[in-house]
């Protein structure tokens, strides 16, 4: 059962992920060019979406960006390209670098 969403806590969340391999034209056979994560949150008792805000709506591949309802998040992701031991921060943004 459904609770009214205006009375809701919102004290509990679903979530969906969905991570895609993408590629530039019409090769689909590889590696990918680029690999993007797409997240989606809803109320667990209402059903309420949640919006992802300060991040504009957009369809740059390279960059964190919206739905125009702002309630998908999608984000470029890569494989680590560092050993996990040794942690670094990358001063060359992904938009500038093709996968290795």
């Amino acid at each position: 059962m459904r609770i009214d969403p205006m009375g809701c806590r919102h004290a509990e969340f679903n979530s969906i992920v969905r991570v895609s391999r993408n590629f530039e034209g019409n090769d689909t056979v590889g590696k990918p060019n680029w690999y993007s994560a797409e997240l989606q949150v809803n109320c667990a008792a209402c059903g309420m979406a949640f919006e992802f805000y300060g991040v504009v709506p957009s369809d740059n591949p390279t960059a964190p960006m919206t739905d125009r309802t702002g309630e998908r998040l999608k984000v470029p992701i890569r494989p680590r390209l560092k050993s996990a031991a040794a942690p670094t921060i990358d001063p060359l943004p992904a938009t500038r670098r093709m996968l290795p």
